[in-house]
């Protein structure tokens, strides 16, 4: 019923992005300290002075949040699938084994 439903589209993008946007948050603060021990946008991140160098980052980080967004899409789109499979196999199971007695 929820993937028939008339708003679940726009359901399903706002959830993604919502998902995407905490998760590429999440993985790039952690490169932006400058206690970084592997690689860093600390450089990019220290001076504020520098628009432009902000500018970029927020760009960079928006080009993550979208392409996430998608693969979260995709990964709840492929379990929905998944789930749906399983339920006609079920299904399928039953009535073939209803046909055997």
């Amino acid at each position: 019923m929820l993937l028939r439903a008339e708003g679940f589209p726009e359901y399903l993008k706002m959830t993604a992005r919502g998902i995407a946007e905490v998760y590429v948050r999440r993985s790039t603060s952690m490169l932006c300290g400058p206690d970084a021990t592997c690689h860093s946008f600390f450089p990019v991140c220290y001076y504020p002075e520098h628009q432009e160098k902000g500018v970029a980052l927020e760009a960079f980080t928006a080009e993550l949040i979208r392409v996430e967004t998608t693969n979260v899409e995709l990964r709840i789109l492929a379990h929905a699938y998944h789930s749906l499979q399983a339920c006609l196999q079920e299904e399928r199971s039953m009535r073939e084994g209803e046909g055997a007695h």
